[in-house]
């Protein structure tokens, strides 16, 4: 191959200012990384201590467990209140009714 066709001119100049370039491309890539790092630690961080904070399934069954006898008695007492409702009203004529 003839030397000729494929000859090309670099020059210090030109090699020195690729290297800057590729230098200042490099030190742009480092900082990225390290506030991606510091970012993700945070992340971490606080995904731990939501783990830590967070009622685990047994606590949640017992909470469970008092709020369905909470709505129970609710219920219960929802109940009675409708049958007082119903009998306080009426006392006159129930008692009629047996005789009173």
């Amino acid at each position: 191959m003839p030397h000729d066709e494929y000859e090309a001119v670099i020059t210090l100049r030109d090699l020195h200012e690729d290297i800057r370039a590729i230098r200042n491309d490099l030190t742009t890539v480092i900082a990225q990384l390290s506030a991606t790092t510091t970012t993700q630690a945070d992340h971490e961080m606080r995904i731990r201590e939501l783990e830590k904070t967070t009622a685990s399934s047994v606590e949640v069954a017992k909470h469970e467990e008092r709020l369905d006898a909470l709505d129970r008695k609710h219920w219960y007492a929802t109940g009675a209140l409708v049958v007082l409702g119903i009998l306080f009203p009426n006392l006159g004529e129930i008692a009629k009714l047996f005789g009173g």
